[in-house]
C-alpha cells in the first residue's frame, strides 16, 4: 500500500487543531507530531526491542517520530518510546491481556499455562 504520509499527517493535524478549538474545556491533550527520527534512531530502537518494526512503521517514524496524543490520551509511540519504560509496561500489560484472553478462550494447554506461571 503506498501511503503518502505527508498529507495523511497535514490532514491529522488540520483535524488536531478542530479539535483544540471545540474544546473549550481544555479537556484533552493537543500534541503534535515529533520531528522525524533518523534512520539510525530506527535501527537503534529495533536493535533495543529485538525485531524489525517493519517497512510501514519504520518509514512513518521518518516522517514523524511519533505523536503524543494522537487521540484523547493515546500515545503512538516513537523511537525514544520503543527503547524506554513506556514500552516495556505497554509490553508487559499486552502480553498478560493476551495470555488472560486466550486462557478464557480454552486455546492454552496445560504446558503453556505452566509456563505462563513461572
Amino acid at each position: 500500500m503506498n501511503v503518502d504520509r505527508d498529507s495523511e499527517i497535514s490532514a491529522m493535524v488540520s483535524a488536531k487543531r478542530l479539535l483544540r478549538d471545540a474544546d473549550r474545556e481544555a479537556l484533552w491533550r493537543h500534541d503534535g507530531p515529533r520531528s522525524p527520527a533518523t534512520e539510525q534512531a530506527v535501527r537503534q530502537a529495533e536493535e533495543a526491542i529485538g525485531f524489525p518494526l517493519g517497512n510501514e512503521y519504520s518509514s512513518s517514524l521518518m516522517k514523524a517520530d511519533g505523536w503524543p496524543a494522537i487521540l484523547q490520551e493515546i500515545d503512538l509511540f516513537g523511537c525514544p518510546d520503543l527503547t524506554g519504560a513506556a514500552f516495556s509496561t505497554a509490553s508487559a500489560d499486552l502480553g498478560y491481556l493476551e495470555h488472560h484472553a486466550a486462557e478464557a478462550a480454552g486455546l492454552l494447554n496445560t504446558d503453556m499455562k505452566e509456563a505462563h506461571r513461572r
